[in-house]
């Protein structure tokens, strides 16, 4: 269907573009940031199992609601460009099923995205039904349901669905 981009011709555009995809399909859970961070790893162990045993260990030692979760989110970001590689993309789906109300979207804005190399992209894709999503200033939210959110990239995405489009 023309002007119709679903998430598997995202995946398939994005591989096209030879990035490294990592995809995680949040749940209501992942609002927790430790869940969060537990979910990521998990993705990322399915394409390199041995990384993040750092991360997993420092969470261990400093537990996030003990110690901070900034240092937890800024290592994952370190985790992450090196599961990522020179050209990759992180996506996050269903951004909508985090509550606004846990600091789990806000860590991510102030401690995981500006803290990946800039040749990574990070892209969240959402329902338009959720609430406007806050984001730091490093932040492109796409206007009126479409995106443009990588060089040659198609532009839009099903007619119920938003992104946006944090990091190229």
């Amino acid at each position: 269907m023309p002007g119709y981009l679903d998430t598997e011709c995202l995946l398939a555009e994005l591989l096209e573009q030879d990035r490294q995809v990592l995809w995680l399909r949040l749940e209501p859970d992942d609002g927790d940031p430790a869940t969060f961070l537990l979910s990521l790893l998990q993705a990322i162990q399915t394409q390199k199992p041995d990384l993040g045993t750092e991360l997993i260990e420092k969470m261990r030692r400093s537990p996030g609601p003990v110690s901070g979760w900034p240092p937890l989110f800024q290592h994952m970001a370190q985790t992450l460009a090196e599961a990522l590689g020179e050209n990759g993309a992180l996506v996050f789906e269903h951004v909508h099923k985090l509550s606004p109300l846990q600091p789990t979207l806000s860590l991510v804005s102030a401690y995981l995205v500006p803290n990946l190399p800039d040749h990574n992209a990070c892209i969240m894709i959402h329902t338009s039904a959720c609430q406007p999503l806050h984001f730091q200033a490093t932040t492109t939210r796409s206007p009126k349901k479409t995106c443009s959110l990588l060089p040659g990239l198609a532009s839009a995405l099903p007619k119920n669905w938003s992104c946006a489009y944090l990091k190229r």
